[in-house]
């Protein structure tokens, strides 16, 4: 059965994130069967849950300080990830995501640092932010007045 991008909840972001997420995993050409995933931080776990249903002989993890009744106590690691963290050091992930949850930690470059412990060689790192409003917005908006719209989505030879 093929399961309808138009149902995507809209979870913890801005309204069409998480379905520009599964539109892009799905446009990789991978079946994604047999992947581990991890989210950080989950939020209330409806990507994890999306992610679940497009995918699903996947295994999908979250993290976050608070553990959302929708994910069970072995899929999910409380972990304050402003810090440097470990968890499910049992196994490396070929996919982590982390949705509108960037702009939360201080030290970004820590945070992508401990991320890319946790994954595989050749593994994809998606990073989402919905911070609607720039430096470079702000200081367009103070000398002309207006804000530039972001894309969707941005691919690494973009400037």
């Amino acid at each position: 059965m093929k399961k309808s991008l138009d149902k995507i909840p809209r979870g913890n972001t801005a309204r069409g994130v998480n379905r520009a997420i599964i539109e892009f995993l799905q446009e990789t050409g991978k079946t994604w069967d047999g992947q581990a995933m991890l989210d950080i931080p989950c939020g209330r776990g409806s990507l994890v849950s999306t992610l679940r249903d497009f995918f699903p002989k996947s295994l999908v993890r979250g993290c976050d300080v608070e553990m959302p009744g929708s994910l069970s106590a072995e899929d999910f690691a409380l972990v304050d990830a402003s810090r440097p963290f470990q968890v499910f050091a049992e196994s490396k992930f070929d996919l982590v995501l982390s949705v509108s949850g960037v702009m939360e930690f201080d030290n970004t470059l820590q945070f992508f640092e401990q991320c890319k412990n946790h994954l595989k060689a050749g593994g994809t790192f998606v990073v989402t932010n919905d911070n609607v409003v720039s430096l470079r917005d702000r200081l367009s908006y103070f000398w002309l007045g207006k804000v530039r719209p972001y894309h969707m989505g941005t691919s690494i030879n973009q400037r």
